[in-house]
């Protein structure tokens, strides 16, 4: 019997469309329910349990999860930059004031590098630290360094038309010469200057500490000498060669460059200030000279740089730089040059002292 009627027409005689069908599984409308449209429809279903699943999420959770992870992992990255941020900043500092204070750039390094367990501060940090004292140099002296440029370009126009003469030259002229005949008794040496950085390549410090002594004995003679009255335009060839010769020994670490160079002066009788400029402006070329070969020795090599903190090392160690040149030409006006005799002395005997303990028991300092 078909649905709606008896005869199978009825729906036909009241112009009505023919009732659908019941599907055998259909469910009567007023016994439908929440779990009985789950069983019937599978999608139904899935997407309750997807709403439920997403509905239960906690993003909380899982940020705190990822964090928990990163965070040993960030923080070992931030403690090893904030190690070559300070061991850079330390460097900078010592480069800073030893370049231009009479105790000796080289040897300071080389002492902080072996108590920080550092073999090796590197050709690139090396290069770096020394452009960063001759940017101090440049700014205290710029007025004559400028002046002494400019001699420069016009003693080779004087040479060309058969002027020069060194008699009668101005203050800036005559050092200007000075400054090139003493740099020219360094390079020969400059070129085998593994011979005197060689003896400090071991992991002892005994060395340095003998090289201090020296420096001490140098620097106390130097503070009792007569006071000289020499100023640049009264230089004369055997000082230069004498200021050069003391600076072929500051080629040993733990020599001071500024302190044998300074000391050079006094003994040749040049005045404070005069053997303080020359002593510095002379130290142009050969900290230049060494970066220089230093630099090339890097073309080639597969070098990491990281720049802000070679930056942050370079500005350390010209602000230091500057500040220890002003602190040196107030210095010697005072006759205080002893000050760092009895300084390096004492840090002399103390790396002596160190050098033994490390090399009888066989265990090595550090701080770091």
């Amino acid at each position: 019997m078909l649905y709606g009627g008896t005869d199978g027409a009825g729906w036909e005689a009241r112009g009505t469309a023919p009732p659908r069908r019941p599907h055998k599984y259909s469910i009567p409308h007023h016994s439908l329910c929440c779990a009985d449209l789950r069983r019937c429809n599978p999608r139904g279903l899935i997407k309750s349990k997807v709403m439920g699943a997403v509905a239960g999420f906690d993003m909380q959770k899982v940020r705190t999860r990822v964090s928990e992870w990163r965070s040993p992992l960030k923080s070992k990255v931030m403690r090893y930059m904030m190690d070559e941020y300070i061991k850079m900043i330390i460097q900078g500092i010592i480069q800073g004031l030893t370049e231009f204070l009479p105790v000796s750039s080289s040897g300071h390094l080389s002492v902080a590098q072996h108590f920080m367990n550092v073999e090796d501060a590197g050709m690139l940090t090396s290069v770096v630290l020394h452009l960063g004292t001759l940017v101090a140099v440049f700014a205290a002296f710029w007025g004559r360094i400028w002046g002494m440029v400019k001699e420069f370009f016009l003693s080779i126009a004087d040479i060309f038309r058969g002027r020069f003469r060194w008699k009668g030259m101005n203050d800036n002229r005559r050092m200007m010469c000075a400054v090139i005949i003493a740099t020219l008794l360094l390079v020969p040496f400059a070129l085998v200057k593994d011979f005197f950085t060689n003896p400090a390549s071991d992991s002892d410090i005994i060395f340095e500490g003998c090289a201090f002594i020296f420096t001490s004995i140098v620097l106390m003679l130097s503070d009792s000498c007569v006071k000289g009255m020499k100023t640049g335009k009264d230089i004369r060839v055997r000082d230069a060669l004498t200021v050069g010769m003391f600076q072929v020994f500051a080629l040993f670490p733990g020599v001071s460059r500024s302190g044998s160079t300074v000391s050079a002066g006094l003994f040749c009788g040049l005045a404070r200030d005069t053997a303080v400029a020359f002593s510095f402006i002379l130290g142009i070329p050969a900290i230049l000279g060494s970066a220089v070969l230093e630099a090339k020795d890097l073309i080639g090599t597969d070098v990491q740089m990281n720049v802000p903190v070679l930056a942050v090392g370079a500005v350390t160690a010209a602000v230091v730089g500057f500040a220890c040149i002003k602190l040196v030409q107030v210095i010697i006006k005072h006759d205080k040059f002893k000050i760092f005799g009895i300084y390096t002395l004492l840090l002399g005997l103390a790396c002596i002292g160190t050098g033994i303990y490390e090399t009888v028991t066989g265990t090595r300092l550090t701080i770091m």
